[in-house]
């Protein structure tokens, strides 16, 4: 149900529920009982030319930004690392095989950068989407490439799976991947992930011009953000489960 949201997008905002149903290659019934669902939890909303997104998804972001724990938690690590660095930084979460910004600090430079918060990363370019893919494990990293192998072949990830899952060794092994240019034309990335114990839970990236790098010492701003990932990591496998409501707080589902 939740796929429908997914077909909304700069391109089309607005879809009627005829539309809706062929695209996604569902039955007409299925497909209306779904939009209505969607509708009534303000998910979606029917205006005169169909469907649109629904005024919940405004108030979930908002909602996302105030109590989301590793963007909380991240938030005073990222500011820090911005001032060591003067770079902007990001951090990234994974869902299936979208990487999306959760969180982006600015740097003194205000780079221009095209995938800011809330905009999916291309799968596999960029250092931030590199390093969270070479370190999901090798089923879900199998799976991915044979979903989009061809994409893989022309971001220069690798003809096959073996080329594909040495590229993907090699990060692993140096702990961190990087990128020059390839989201946004003299702009120069290193990212790397972040764990919550043996799963990787995103990734946070540096970003900055070539000119200001050339001033970096590059090995320390990779120390920096090695170190800042790790920190990050054990705050959110410290997160107490006294945070979380008990059982007699929490409004039974009707």
């Amino acid at each position: 149900m939740l796929s429908i949201l997914d077909v909304f997008n700069k391109a089309t905002p607005v879809w009627t529920a005829d539309a809706i149903c062929e695209h996604l290659g569902c039955s007409t019934s299925t497909g209306y009982r779904y939009i209505g669902e969607l509708c009534a939890a303000g998910l979606l909303t029917r205006i005169s030319g169909g469907y649109v997104l629904g005024p919940r998804i405004v108030q979930l972001e908002l909602l996302m930004r105030e109590i989301d724990p590793i963007s909380r938690i991240g938030r005073p690590l990222i500011q820090e690392l911005v001032k060591q660095t003067g770079c902007d930084v990001l951090l990234a979460n994974m869902y299936g095989d979208q990487i999306v910004n959760v969180l982006h600090e600015r740097g003194v430079e205000q780079l221009p950068l095209r995938y800011d918060r809330g905009r999916p990363h291309p799968l596999f370019r960029g250092a931030m989407s590199k390093s969270l893919l070479a370190f999901v494990p090798r089923s879900r990293a199998q799976r991915i490439y044979k979903a989009h192998s061809a994409l893989a072949a022309a971001s220069g990830m690798g003809e096959n799976w073996r080329e594909f899952s040495l590229t993907l060794h090699k990060i692993r092994k140096q702990g961190y991947a990087e990128s020059d240019g390839e989201l946004d034309p003299g702009v120069f990335g290193i990212g790397t992930p972040v764990f919550n114990g043996d799963d990787v839970i995103g990734s946070v990236s540096v970003g900055c011009s070539r000119a200001r790098l050339a001033l970096l010492n590059k090995n320390r701003l990779v120390e920096l953000l090695l170190s800042t990932a790790r920190e990050l990591g054990r705050h959110v496998a410290g997160i107490s489960l006294a945070e979380a409501p008990n059982s007699a707080a929490v409004p039974a589902l009707t």
